[in-house]
Parts: structure tokens; sequence; C-alpha cells
């Protein structure tokens, strides 16, 4: 009975689902049955079941394979492509998690027509078994697959598992992949990206421990006792691409009916026992949610929805189940759970294919939320939680998505999910196509573009829809051409780019000539604002060169997409004054913190900026610069203070430009030139300051890579010009201080490779310098030419557990002084340092308190990763202990501490190692030379602390010499470059 029961049923759904789609050519659908009976242990670790699916071939073509999801098995070892996609999220938990916190198909087996299947899993994808079927799946028949499975259930890492006594069973069971008229679709299990499946029947009998209670797709038809034990569910969901469920211990459930063209559906919130304020309203925006996307898509189709609170994860959707956070605000509550509950429409009834097409299912749903939270707050929900003073003209996440564009890392929307970078699913599939979206609508008018979506939604419910499907609808519904939605804006892999070249007062009119800088010939708005307001609006088709008459109406100014509403990303070039010499010139506002910045305004954001070093004493002052985001290509820093020692103004500055290129190799070309002085000796004895200028253009040639891509690389070429005050003196004595002027010319290769388990960095560097030798009469010119390279990596060992190692290596090819047996002071420059101080940063790059260190000093031991790496300071009068004219190779380790500790405590170990040559004093010969240094240190990011206590016999001569305490043998390095926005928007692809 069972199996004639399924085959006219199957007939009957087949015959619905087809039913007006002739007129679409080629379009069919499978039908698909699942009859499911599993049992979950005491333990909630194993599942157990077996299944009768029943499958249609619909297709003009006889099928002789069958692809099944066994999705659980993705959570097996970490070969699999989610464990891959974990760690491109750069999340490691589940690659270091323990062996019985994963999870996996025990058994499965096949069988069709009472015999053992031949079967498969696809190279590289274990979650994705093929069945040969022994002869075709003919148009038009059926068949029936019998699966037996045993499967262990992971710990929740991502939407299915176990969660400290919940179960959260989502993807849990052998599942037909969808065949449609573009053939297979076996996907893999990923944490980012959806899936794509057919709309089936489900019969689903559920055993578990009865101490929980199941909440699942679709109606609960039975609910009983077997035992004191077990409890037994038994549901069925008609028509869903899906069956979810997830079962608690101890929950409470809230329900209310709601009504809709005389329908009547079961709304349930489902809690934890504790009280939550925050969930009191739960009901009331879940209500909401269902009756506006019931009002603007069309009528709720099912007869139940669940909202489930969860722990852990800010909002997941399933047919007729939704999960949202208790995180959060009320407002932040309300947006998620009306963008979750979006999703019923937007893939539990269009049927959309979420792996290859995300920006279908998530651009309508993130728009239909948008539009939600604007009508009811008057805002965006994620504009709300930015502060209004840190806004811009701009909702901020639209921001973001310009940002992206303009550091040139974007990608088109309709990028499938495999190719996209993590930034981009989340921009691409989220907020830019629903800017794309909404500035359909602005085009075709609220009220054309909302009968056009009831219209698809009508026709395709419950239908696989692609892109040119929705396409096709649009047109018919509107009557116009959408080359330039869905072919340009959603596929080009140009930017969006309207400029407005110039608008001319003829008679009673502006002539206005616009350019399109894209190949999206998209139409456009063109405004006319008086006091900002704007005034006058007139839509034109798009193309690439055009001309357009506005009358005149005593505009101020005129503006490409006043309302901002384009995806237009470079809008410095949309407007012009139409009065005064200056008409391109933005407005400057002056901010006192961080903005996001503005097209039609230069915000200068300024701060207090101060600091503290030997020579200058506190200094205090202001800082002042111009690019927030999204980023602009001219930008400017400065920082000015009174130094209250030297009683005199010090600071730098920088000012950079982007040269973006189309090349396929170089991204960019950035110039730069950079400022700065201080003073860097305060000589008490004498009673003098000495002070340095340094000026360094550099030019940058940024290379390409894929956007999802981990590596970036760029070249560096620098030209460091330097003046340095000296001392003069004569037989009798001191005369004063004279500027020396040197130049140090640099060509530097950068590499970064930001994978999650192997971050590293890769650098090599060409430099050579020019100086006089000036004593007394005597002055002769000197120079060097160096090469050196570093490699510093991290490695991820296993979980809360890091290693570091750091090589580098040294040399000189020329260097007049390479015997002189001095370092980094008057008379020679650009020595090698195992432990690099602040008197042996000639270049002046780095942030050092003290750049004397004559004496070994706790409070200015400060040391930086450079040249050896080492972390023990020994001060500028035993620089020939470990400094080298010719060459040096070192040897940095890192280690977290092997036991683990509280966060508040992050304790780490190093080990640092170096081999150099140099002269030692009274000989003329270079000898070699070998040192180590190691012990603890305190890692607060941008601060480390470093307590060396296990050295090499020279340098505890050294510091024994200085009778130091154990306090004083404490260095420190500050990473003020670590966190450097510019340098990640530039150097970082994410």
């Amino acid at each position: 009975m069972r199996k004639i029961g399924y085959i006219f049923s199957t007939l009957v759904i087949s015959f619905f689902l087809n039913k007006g789609v002739c007129a679409q050519q080629n379009y069919f659908q499978q039908g698909v049955q699942y009859d499911i009976n599993a049992s979950i242990d005491s333990s909630l670790r194993i599942l157990s079941g077996e299944e009768l699916i029943l499958y249609q071939n619909n297709s003009d073509v006889a099928l002789e394979e069958i692809y099944i999801h066994l999705w659980t098995n993705a959570f097996s070892s970490n070969k699999t492509p989610f464990a891959e996609n974990m760690l491109k999220l750069g999340n490691t938990s589940f690659y270091f998690a323990d062996e019985e916190e994963r999870g996996g198909y025990q058994e499965v087996s096949f069988r069709i027509g009472g015999s053992e299947a031949e079967w498969e899993y696809l190279e590289n994808q274990i979650d994705i078994a093929k069945i040969y079927l022994s002869k075709p799946l003919q148009p038009g028949s059926e068949i029936e697959i019998e699966v037996s499975f045993k499967a262990k259930i992971p710990k929740l890492f991502s939407r299915t598992g176990f969660d400290e006594g919940d179960l959260h069973m989502t993807y849990w069971y052998p599942k037909v992949a969808v065949y449609d008229q573009k053939g297979w679709h076996p996907i893999s299990y990923y944490a980012q990206g959806e899936f794509y499946s057919d709309f089936a029947n489900y019969k689903v009998e559920l055993n578990m421990p009865s101490s929980l209670t199941a909440f699942a797709t679709g109606k609960t038809v039975l609910s009983s006792t077997n035992t004191s034990d077990m409890i037994r569910y038994k549901f069925e969901a008609n028509n869903v691409v899906d069956f979810a469920w997830f079962a608690f211990p101890k929950r409470r459930v809230q329900q209310k009916s709601l009504a809709i063209n005389n329908r009547s559906i079961m709304l349930s919130v489902v809690r934890p026992k504790v009280e939550d304020e925050l969930w009191d309203r739960a009901m009331d925006y879940l209500m909401e949610s269902v009756q506006y996307y019931s009002d603007w898509v069309g009528e709720y189709p099912y007869d139940q929805l669940t909202l489930i609170q969860d722990k852990n994860h800010s909002g997941m959707e399933y047919p007729q189940i939704i999960t949202a956070s208790h995180k959060g605000t009320a407002h932040s509550l309300d947006y998620i759970i009306n963008h979750e509950v979006g999703h019923q429409w937007f893939f539990g009834v269009l049927g959309f294919n979420e792996r290859e097409h995300a920006w279908m299912d998530e651009g309508l749903t993130t728009y239909g939320e948008h539009r939600y939270t604007r009508n009811k707050y008057g805002v965006d929900a994620y504009t709300k939680m930015v502060p209004s003073f840190m806004r811009g003209s701009v909702p901020v996440l639209q921001a973001g998505v310009e940002g992206q564009i303009k550091r040139r890392f974007d990608q088109p929307i309709s990028t499938k999910v495999e190719e996209t970078s993590v930034l981009n699913y989340l921009l691409n599939n989220y907020e830019r196509s629903a800017i794309a979206f909404r500035y359909l609508e602005s085009y075709l008018t609220t009220q054309v573009f909302d009968n056009a979506l009831r219209s698809f939604y009508e026709s395709w419910k419950f239908k696989h829809p692609y892109p040119e499907d929705m396409q096709s609808s649009f047109e018919t519904s509107t009557g116009k051409n959408l080359d330039w939605f869905f072919k340009g804006i959603i596929t080009s892999k140009e930017a969006y780019d309207y400029e407005l070249l110039s608008a001319k007062k003829v008679g009673s009119n502006y002539v206005i000539k616009i350019k399109n800088n894209s190949d999206i010939n998209a139409p456009l708005e063109i405004n006319g604002l008086t006091d900002d307001e704007i005034v006058y609006s007139k839509w034109i088709e798009g193309g690439q060169e055009m001309e357009v008459k506005i009358p005149d109406e005593g505009f101020g100014k005129i503006v490409i997409d006043a309302r901002r509403i384009s995806p237009d990303a470079f809008r410095k070039n949309n407007y012009t004054k139409t009065k005064g010499l200056f008409k391109r010139v933005s407005r400057f506002r002056i901010n006192p913190i961080a903005k996001l910045n503005e097209d039609d305004r230069t915000n200068i954001i300024t701060n207090l900026y101060g600091g503290f070093n030997t020579s200058d004493g506190p200094y205090v002052g202001f800082s002042m610069f111009n690019s927030f985001w999204p980023q602009k290509d001219f930008k400017r820093v400065f920082a000015l203070g009174y130094a209250f020692g030297s009683k005199e103004i010090v600071g730098m500055g920088k000012v950079s430009y982007d040269q973006h290129l189309k090349s396929n190799r170089l991204k960019k070309i950035e110039y730069k030139i950079g400022v700065r002085s201080f003073h860097f000796e305060n000589n008490t004895f004498l009673d003098y300051r000495r002070r340095y200028f340094k000026v360094d253009p550099s030019i940058a040639f940024h290379f390409r890579s894929k956007a999802t891509s981990k590596t970036y690389s760029k070249i560096i070429a620098r030209s460091i010009q330097l003046w340095n005050q000296e001392a003069s003196f004569d037989t009798s004595g001191f005369t004063g201080l004279d500027y020396r002027y040197s130049r140090i010319n640099e060509l530097k290769f950068e590499h970064f490779n930001l994978s999650t388990l192997n971050p590293y960095t890769f650098k090599i560097c060409l430099e050579h310098q020019s100086y006089k030798f000036e004593i007394l009469d005597v002055t002769e010119n000197r120079n060097y030419i160096k090469l050196w390279a570093e490699y510093d990596a991290q490695f991820k060992v296993r979980k809360n557990y890091e290693m570091g190692v750091r090589f580098f290596a040294g040399g000189f090819l020329l260097n007049s002084e390479r015997k002189s047996g001095q370092y980094n002071n008057g008379f020679t420059r650009g020595s090698f340092a195992l432990a690099h101080e602040g008197y042996d940063d000639y270049k002046y790059d780095g942030h050092f308190v003290n750049r004397n260190n004559q004496n070994v000093n706790s409070l200015y031991n400060q040391v930086s990763l450079t040249d050896g790496g080492f972390k023990t300071a020994l001060g500028s009068q035993h620089n020939r202990l470990d400094h080298s004219n010719d060459l040096m190779f070192a040897v940095n380790l890192t280690s977290d501490f092997p036991v683990p500790l509280p966060k508040v405590l992050p304790l780490k170990l190093f080990a640092d190692f170096g081999y150099f040559t140099n002269v030692a004093l009274g000989s003329d010969e270079l000898e070699g030379n070998f040192l180590y240094s190691a012990g603890p240190y305190l890692d607060f990011e941008i601060i480390q602390i470093y307590l060396p206590i296990l050295n090499s016999e020279s340098i505890n001569n050294v510091l024994g010499n200085n009778e130091q305490t154990l306090w004083s043998k404490i260095s420190f390095r500050m990473d003020l470059h670590k966190n450097d926005p510019w340098q990640i928007i530039d150097d970082y692809n994410y």
C-alpha cells in the first residue's frame, strides 16, 4: 500500500508542479518523496535509520546514475570540502577538533529492487555518493532506493550537531541531489554558501530520549511515549526543499495564530526557560514579518512556522523553521527574524540554486529586510548600529561595498560561491545585490517592481528559477529590456560608473554631457538640487555617451543619483555646481572622530596626538587625515606636536596616491611621500639635542591576485633623503651642530600569505647608501650595497597552540667600512644587528623611545623585529658584540606556553640564534660569532615584553658587567605598524 500511495502522490505532485510550465522550454522538475524512520541513542551521538526514497524522472533524458548527498560526512575529517571551507573563513575550530567531536556515516548502504546497489564516493568529495543504476531510469519512470544508515552526530560546528544537550539536526539524512535542465548538481557541504534541493514530500518518524522535545519542518501528526525512556514523533511535510528538526531538554513554547486570507498560520517561538527580556517581543516580530512578506510577495503557503532561539548563531533558515541568536538588541533581533522569515519565500518557495546564484536568494531577502527596517525604523539595521556622528551619506553596508570596489578586490555579483572571497560573499550576495534590486525598484517605480516580483513569485513558486527565468518574467511584467540589470550590474566584471562631464547653460535649459566609464548601460537619474534638497529628477536610459537637457530651475548643483541608491562607487565625478570658479571642489568638514567618507565632502578627521621619547620629552598636538572608508585614491595624514623637552614642533606626515590599473598582473601603482622629524639625541653634558629630517618618496607596484587567494605581493622602490644634525668640534671643543645629508636607495619585494594555518611574510631587499665621513679636516665618501631576506611564519600546531619561526639572512655585496669595527654611528652606516635597537634604526622607520641606548635600562630596552630579531637589548656601548658589516644569519622561534593559560596572562616563549662575522677588538680580520638568547615573554599584541634568562656566555658577561637586576634585563617591542589601517586595506585580500 505504501508504494502505491507513493506513486499516486508523486504523480499528483508532478502534475501540479509542471502545470503551466510547458511554455518554458525544456523546464522539468523531478518528483521526490522520502519516508524516514530514525532513532537517536541515549548519548545523543548516534543516529541510525532506514529511508525509502521514491524518485521520478520527469526529464527527457534516461539517467544512468543518481547522486546522493551524505552531508554528515562533511564532519568526518580535515580533508573534506567543509574542513577546507572553514579554514578559508579563518576558523580552526573544526580543524583542531578532538576525534570524539567529529561525525560522519559509520554505515551506509543503498538497495534498488531488493539488491545492493553499486556506488562510490566522488573523488575528494566524501559527502557525495554516486549510485550506478543497473539499468537507466527512463523518462517518466520512477525508482525506489532503500537506504540504511548509521551516523555519528558531530559537535555543532556549523548548522548541524549536538550542543550541550541540544540537537540541531539539519542536512542529516541521505538526500538526492538536484537534476535539472542543466544536469546534476552534487554539491558538498560548506559553512559559507548554502544549498540547492528538490521540492519533495516527507514522512519522518523519529525515536529519541523522552527528555527531549522535538520541533521540525512540517506538521506533528503523532507524539507518543514508547517506553519510559523513549518518545516517538511522526512528522509530515509536503512540497518543501528540506526537512530539519531540533530537540531540546528544556524549552518553553509560545504560540499564536496568524490569519492571512481566511487561512490560519500557527506561529511558534521556542525559547530556553531562562528569562530573556530581549526576546519578549520575538512573537510580535515574527508575526509582523510573516504578514509583511505575505502582503508584499505572496501568501505564506504553509500552515506553520517556528522560530527557535539559538544560543550561538546569528540566524539560519530551514523550511518552516528559522533560528535567531539571543544576543544583540531588540532592533537587531527584529531584523534577523525578518531576514530569516524572508527566506521562507526566497529559497523556501522559490527554490533557487543558492550555491551558484546566491545573490537571488540572499539579495532579494536582504533587499526585503532593508525595506522592512527602513519603513519601520527609518534606517536599515546595520546603519542603525553605527553612531550617527560616524555615518556617511550612504548606508553603512553600502559604504562597505563601495570600499571593496575602490580597493579593486571586488568580484561580479554573479560569482559562484566556490570562486568568491569571504568578504565578497557577504557583500555581493547580501548588500551589493540588495542595492541592485533597490536601484531596479527606483527605476521601475515601487508599484511596477512589486507587481513584477509578485508575478515572478506566482509563476515560479515551488520550482527552480534561474537568473534567465527571473529576467524573462520581469521583462514580461514590465515590458522593458532589463539586460542592463541581469547581464550588466549582476554579471559585469566592471564597476558601474557614470561621469558628469559638463552642465552648460543654454537658453532656459542645462545641456548635460555624461560619459559611461563601464560597460553597464544602466538607466540613471539626473537630479537638480537647491540648498542640498532635490527639487528636480529625471530618469534617462543608459548608454556610453549621453547628452540630456533639463530645465533651468535655479539649481545650485546638478547631480547623477543624488539619492545615492545606485551601485556607483565613484561618486566624486557625479556632480557639478552651477556657479563659481571651482564647480567640482568638495566642501571641507572637520570631524573629531573617524567618519565614513562622503562623495561631496572632504572629511578632515582630527584627533589628539602625543607621545614621548628621551630626546624630545613628552609631546602633545593633533593629527589630521582625510581618508577613512571607503578609501580615497588621494590620501594624506599629518601628526604634529609640541615637545616639552626640546621645546620644538615634531611630527610626521605622508601623502599617497593610488593609480589603479586594468592590467591582469598589476592592481595598482602607489605613489607616496613621507616626512618625519624628531630629535634623536639629548646630550646633557654639552647641552645640545640632535635632530633629523627625513623625506622618503616611494613608488610601489601592487600585484593582482585572485580574489579567493590569501596571497598578496608588491615591489617597493624607495629613496630615503636624510638630514642629520652632527656635532662639530675643533681644538677648543664643541662648536655647534651642522646638518649632513645622506641618501638611502631601497628596492624591496614583499609577499604576504594570510592562510589560516600557516600565515607568513617573505621580504627581500637590496639597499644602497652613500654618505660622507667628516671629522675635523677629514672628509671621505663612503658607501655600501647590502642584500637581505626575511621569512616570518606562524604555524597553528593544535587547538590554542601556535608556534612561530623567522629566518633572516643578509650580507654586504659592497661595503667601504667592512672592517671598520664601528657600527651604526657617525662613522659607519647600515650595519646588521642581532638585537636591533634605537641607535640601529638609521633609516628612522620605527618608533623608539630612546635612540642612544648607551647604557642598558629596562625603560629604554626597546628592540624591533629587524635584522637578527634578538630580544636581548645590550646597549650601543656593546654593539661590537652583536653587529656586523659583513654577513649575518638568524633564527627566531616563538611558542605559545605548552600549558593552556588564562587569556589575561598571554605568556609565551622565545628563543633566538644568530651567526655573524665582524672585526674583533684589536684585529682587522673578520671572525665568526654565534650567540643565542631565550626566555619567556608577554604578548599584548601591539606590545611584547621579554625576559631573556638563557643566554650565550658573552651576553651574560655584558649583563653581568652591568650588574643588572632581573628587572633591568627586561626588554620590550612596540609593533605600531601591526594595526596600520592603510596597510591592512592596501595589502590584505579579504
